[in-house]
């Protein structure tokens, strides 16, 4: 009987062959991978960008679209596109809800996004 890279058995029934990759794996081994990917997609988050992480503090502080692409100095264009590319790669119904989840996975940090009352000029109650 053959036998995996891993040494499990393979059947024709449990071999998966990923397009990328012409050596066969079994069921087990798939499973296996995809464990150890989310148990590191848990661990640690995806390193942010610079421009996604200005993004997030600008919206987050209550920026509009055209008031962040003109304080990044990118067009309107690239920001309502990148807010479309975040929040399908969140989860985020709105923009809102995608400042939340980034917060949440670690992208940005409520210690990074200062107090909007204490930038205006107003005391902090």
């Amino acid at each position: 009987m053959a036998v995996c890279r891993n040494g499990h058995p393979l059947t024709t029934a449990t071999t998966y062959r990923a397009p990328s990759d012409p050596t066969p794996r079994c069921q087990q081994c798939r499973r296996e991978a995809v464990a150890r990917y989310k148990a590191r997609r848990r661990g640690c988050p995806k390193p942010t960008l610079d421009f996604e992480r200005q993004l997030f503090l600008l919206a987050a502080n209550g920026a509009t679209d055209q008031e962040i692409a003109d304080r990044t100095g990118v067009s309107l264009g690239k920001v309502t596109w990148a807010w479309r590319r975040l929040k399908r790669e969140l989860g985020g119904r709105d923009r809102t809800h995608t400042v939340i989840l980034a917060i949440r996975s670690r992208r940005i940090s409520l210690a990074d996004v200062p107090d909007r009352k204490v930038q205006q000029g107003h005391p902090a109650a």
